[in-house]
Order: C-alpha cells, then structure tokens, then sequence
C-alpha cells in the first residue's frame, strides 16, 4: 500500500502551494483524469486504514 499511495504526496505540496509550480499553476499541471485517480487511491488508503484500525468502511 505504501508504494500505491507514494504518488499522493504530489497533489500535496504542488497544489496547496500554488508558487512551488515553477511557471505554472495547478489548474495548468493536473487535470480531471489526475484528480479522479487521487481520489481512488485515497479511498484504497482510507479503505485500508479503517480495515486496520477494525472499523467497519462507510
């Protein structure tokens, strides 16, 4: 899980801080199909989280 969820921290810093884009903005780097794959692999995450913390997933 460690290795799938790696990618996430590249909508971390590059979108919460729009000048760490060197020429550009995050609307000009990341697009739907990016933001669509964030959030599934977020919910893989999440969905794992919850499983080791024996919670049952919403």
């Amino acid at each position: 899980m460690k290795a799938e969820a790696g990618p996430l921290d590249r909508y971390y810093i590059q979108t919460r801080y729009p000048n760490s884009l060197p020429g550009g903005i995050p609307a000009e780097v990341f697009d739907r199909d990016d933001a669509e794959k964030a959030l599934r692999v977020a919910d893989r995450v999440i969905g794992v989280v919850r499983q080791k913390l024996g919670k049952a997933s919403e």
